[in-house]
């Protein structure tokens, strides 16, 4: 999936997740762009 931070991010936050590091995760969604990332990647409206 992309990443809004990078790939080196997004490898890094998986990796995490993958080893039970954590369950969930959060943003404070600072303009539209945002808000259509989650909608499209990760809601997957």
């Amino acid at each position: 999936m992309p990443g809004l931070e990078g790939g080196t991010v997004s490898v890094r936050a998986e990796a995490l997740q993958a080893e039970g590091m954590y369950e969930w995760i959060g943003t404070d969604l600072h303009n539209q762009g945002y808000a259509e990332f989650f909608d499209k990647y990760i809601f997957k409206s």
